[in-house]
């Protein structure tokens, strides 16, 4: 979200007179991969079955509110806001099962993640960002330009699938 309060995008929360911005309309969606995670009781350790490969977390920017919202599999409630999500972050890495809890969580898949958003917003616009990572590829395997270049286009900026 750094990424677009570099853009300026967050002065559309206040300067609500730029409504004709077609940003303005839509929400952002950061997908983002973090990766070998442990939990805090096994900091020091370097055993691999301590360690969480990936654990997928969407953040969506609703420009017309200004909120922005967490989710994740490994949450239990939907949209939390940012600093409720970081609380449960916390709790969550000292759990003893935090890391099946990860690995659980990432096998829903970015795939399974795009289809929802697809439903989701199917009557409105929205903004997807998503690094384009050796990370993120291992999750979401048709990241790559060849594979982006193929789409076809119902309207301008809007995949068939």
């Amino acid at each position: 979200m750094d990424l677009l309060r570099q853009f300026g995008y967050t002065e559309f929360c206040e300067k609500r007179g730029m409504k004709n911005n077609p940003a303005f309309g839509a929400d952002t969606v950061g997908m983002y991969i973090l990766h070998q995670l442990r939990p805090l009781w096994a900091e020091k350790s370097k055993l691999a079955k301590d360690t969480a490969r990936f654990l997928p977390v969407y953040v969506t920017y609703n420009v017309r509110s200004g909120k922005v919202s967490v989710d994740s599999d490994l949450l239990e409630k939907r949209h939390l806001s940012y600093p409720e999500a970081l609380i449960e972050f916390s709790k969550l890495s000292r759990d003893k099962d935090f890391v099946q809890k990860c690995v659980d969580s990432s096998r829903s898949g970015f795939r399974t993640k795009l289809l929802g958003l697809h439903s989701l917003y199917s009557n409105e616009n929205a903004l997807v960002l998503s690094q384009a990572n050796g990370i993120t590829r291992q999750l979401w395997h048709d990241l790559t330009d060849k594979k982006i270049s193929d789409y076809k286009y119902n309207r301008q900026y809007v995949p068939e699938e």
